[in-house]
């Protein structure tokens, strides 16, 4: 038996966003296409209303990476944008989301060798925005921001861009100039702004969008 057959059936109303996220977004129940269907058409719909971006994906076409030429999906393909150039891995964007900060009490340090994912709250964590790292390299302290770390695919828009690298030894001093903390954000949209980085410490402070979680990546 298929581990997809062995999962609970979702019996809750899809008559609400945080249902629909939900049933879109969570792994915990068995796969319903009716349902799924359902689910992002309320989202869809309704994207005005969301405070983040969700990432999904519609039926796969006649190959790998293309999507359904099915018409009832144009809808929901309308009203989303292509994540990786196939088609079929889309992106609900949010028209509710804020760059608000957290409050210093949420700021976290990032140590050399430790990672941690910046995911948007009630998201489960493949849905992470990107990954910040503080890495050694030749002998040199670099801040590591990583785009979607567990995105199913790639981003071939981004595919040459590469992982941007900031060295702590000018990162440290630059952030020190700053009247504020220095945001990172995406498309208008602050996700995190970096407070300070220690070359000699070997660690850079964040704090995170007041709506997304710092989760610190084990091993």
């Amino acid at each position: 038996m298929e581990a997809s057959e062995t999962r609970p059936a979702w019996t809750k109303p899809l008559d609400s966003v945080e249902n629909c996220v939900e049933r879109v977004d969570s792994r915990a129940y068995a796969f319903d296409m009716d349902q799924y269907f359902a689910a992002l058409t309320f989202l869809t719909e309704r994207k005005d209303q969301l405070g983040f971006d969700l990432e999904f994906a519609v039926p796969q076409g006649e190959h790998y990476l293309t999507r359904t030429n099915d018409p009832a999906w144009d809808r929901i393909v309308s009203l989303t944008i292509d994540r990786c150039g196939c088609g079929q891995h889309r992106v609900i964007v949010g028209g509710n989301k804020t760059s608000a900060l957290a409050g210093d009490d949420r700021a976290f340090v990032i140590a050399s060798g430790q990672r941690f994912d910046l995911v948007p709250r009630g998201l489960e964590r493949r849905q992470a925005l990107v990954q910040l790292a503080v890495e050694e390299r030749d002998g040199k302290a670099l801040l590591l921001i990583h785009d979607r770390p567990y995105a199913e695919t790639i981003n071939f828009n981004t595919l040459f861009g590469g992982t941007p690298a900031y060295d702590l030894d000018k990162l440290g001093p630059a952030l020190a100039r700053q009247p504020n903390p220095a945001p990172l954000a995406i498309e208008g949209w602050t996700l995190a702004a970096l407070r300070a980085a220690d070359p000699a410490a070997k660690t850079v402070t964040v704090i995170p969008n007041a709506t997304f979680d710092a989760l610190a990546v084990e091993g």
